[in-house]
């Protein structure tokens, strides 16, 4: 009945980790089954508006040879074309020829017509529109009017998913520019050369493109459940394991008197198994421990295990008796398990986890019963994906996380001991029309030679990590801010002196700098940071390649 109960109490606790096992791993496929479909509509919306974007590039391109022309006449009989009275300033508007056909000037751009023969409901349209339009049927709408603003402010070109009466587009605008050739019918006005005169909207349906998402979520959904099916499958066979493995160790108590079913089942077992006798000695001892440990069994039998490969902690410190897990389960009567360090014959440490219960006998304590299993390689693979955390994969430095935990021991440390640092933010100036020139494989190898300039360039004190896109941060132990500054001064001199050759282009980059160093007033990190972003962006506005303190 005893043996039966302990069996229950241990099926309940495998329910238990079971259950929380479960939710952890529906939280986790959740979040990458949302992660997932948040990316697949990112990728649509910019598919729709590079489709947008080839409307407004053939338009431009059809208005550009149409204005390139010479003057170009519509015959007025022809059906829908009237005289344009918003072309009446020009001298030849309305020309009659030497036969008597009556002939009117086209839009020199001629665009217009041809969008309007594709323009409905569910189609493309194209129009231009402007804040001052020559025709009043160009008038921009609210949206493009915002854009428009946008564009005489510098930006190149706007984009967003919005709704026409009731139906779901991909909007697109760009500037559409004052030339030469356009004065002929808009310089009354007032525009020049180089002027912005308004701009080309385009507006694509995004049905289709709604489909294609409803088409990927169904196999996105489908793929996640199924993964989430085997990875409960797995967790319940983990789950068998150990319980499994539990029981396995009481049979190994309830039967320790039989010797010979004892060593039996001890040599079948892939784990390593000893028992220990209240006197400390070394009882048994099974084959896979043998192996583990690199020890004969008449090596190891009746001498103190604790003594001979439990002697110290994985930190190196010396091991008191008192700590063992076996000498505790037996002066407590508990099973002990955690992580331990075991050392084989050759002296090297054996990371394993540990499992020591005692030996019960007419309700008195007799011995601990040791089981481990060498955990080495997991941990290995487990501080490689610490790694990975931990470091930038493209750059291989330390990435913001690793940044931000850095600075905050600094942090803490300056608060208790005074010991000041500074950190620098550095950022690569114009590094988009690097990737515009060049294409994104160059930027992925500015920012690795950059990285390789920073790491190459601190002290083994200092720290650099990448803290997003084109920045990084460098956090410049017991410095301060004139050491700083000059260390920057140093470091963008050594980068301008610099260059990438990728793809038999020469690339040039410069990086502009804000520096912070601690102070007492500061109550948080990120107050650092916060200063040493402001002074980054002074570098910017005041023309880039600079360094500024925060």
């Amino acid at each position: 009945m005893e043996f039966f109960e302990l069996n229950k109490c241990s099926i309940r606790a495998v329910l238990n980790v079971f259950v929380l096992t479960v939710m952890w791993w529906t939280i986790v496929i959740t979040g990458s089954y949302e992660l997932t479909l948040h990316n697949n509509e990112e990728s649509m919306e910019k598919l729709a508006i590079a489709e947008a974007r080839s409307y407004f590039e053939k338009d431009m391109l059809f208005r550009k040879w149409g204005a390139e022309q010479a003057t170009t006449y519509y015959k007025l009989e022809s059906e829908g074309y009237r005289p344009n009275p918003y072309l009446s300033h020009l001298p030849e508007r309305d020309i009659i020829t030497v036969d008597g056909k009556k002939l009117t000037v086209a839009n020199p751009a001629m665009s217009h017509e041809v969008n309007m023969l594709g323009s409905n409901e569910n189609r493309v349209k194209i129009r231009i529109t402007s804040l001052k339009p020559l025709n009043p049927v160009n008038k921009a709408d609210a949206w493009e009017e915002q854009a428009l603003k946008k564009f005489e402010k510098g930006v190149k070109e706007v984009s967003s998913i919005e709704y026409i009466n009731g139906i779901k587009y991909t909007r697109y605008m760009g500037p559409l520019f004052v030339e030469k050739s356009c004065l002929k019918c808009h310089s009354k006005n007032g525009y020049k050369i180089g002027d912005i005169r308004g701009g080309i909207s385009v507006s694509v349906p995004y049905t289709e493109y709604d489909g294609i998402l409803s088409s990927e979520l169904f196999h996105v959904l489908s793929g996640h459940i199924l993964v989430w099916i085997v990875g409960v499958l797995g967790i319940a066979t983990a789950q068998l394991y150990l319980a499994k493995a539990d029981c396995r160790q009481r049979v190994l108590l309830a039967e320790a008197e039989k010797l010979s079913f004892r060593n039996m089942l001890l040599g079948s077992l892939n784990e390593g198994v000893y028992g220990v006798g209240n006197d400390g000695k070394l009882l048994f001892i099974n084959r896979a421990a043998l192996d583990i440990l690199g020890y004969a069994e008449e090596e190891v039998l009746g001498s103190s295990p604790h003594s001979l490969f439990h002697y110290k902690h994985p930190n190196g410190e010396d091991y008191p008796i008192e700590e063992c897990p076996a000498e505790k389960s037996m002066r407590e009567g508990v099973r002990h398990f955690g992580e331990d360090m075991l050392f084989g014959k050759n002296g090297n440490g054996i990371h394993v986890e540990i499992n020591a219960t005692p030996i019960m006998q007419n309700d008195e304590i007799v011995g601990s019963v040791v089981a481990f299993k060498d955990i080495s390689q997991r941990l290995k693979m487990q501080q490689e994906l610490e790694t990975l955390a931990r470091t930038d994969y493209l750059t291989g430095i330390g990435n913001r996380r690793t940044f931000m935990e850095n600075l905050k021991q600094d942090f803490a440390l300056f608060k208790r001991n005074s010991i000041g640092c500074s950190v620098l933010m550095l950022d690569i100036d114009h590094f988009k029309s690097i990737n515009d020139t060049f294409g994104h494989a160059a930027g992925d190898a500015v920012l690795k030679e950059l990285s390789h300039t920073l790491t190459s360039g601190i002290r083994n004190v200092d720290f650099v990590g990448r803290l997003g896109g084109e920045e990084f941060g460098i956090i410049l132990r017991q410095t301060g801010s004139d050491g700083a500054l000059d260390f920057a001064k140093r470091l963008q001199s050594k980068i301008n002196a610099s260059c990438v050759n990728f793809d038999n282009n020469i690339i040039m980059y410069t990086v502009s700098i804000g520096i912070s160093s601690f102070m007492e007033t500061d109550e948080i990190e990120e107050s650092i940071l916060s200063r040493a972003d402001k002074a980054l962006y002074i570098a910017k506005e005041s023309g880039r390649n600079k360094s500024v303190i925060g």
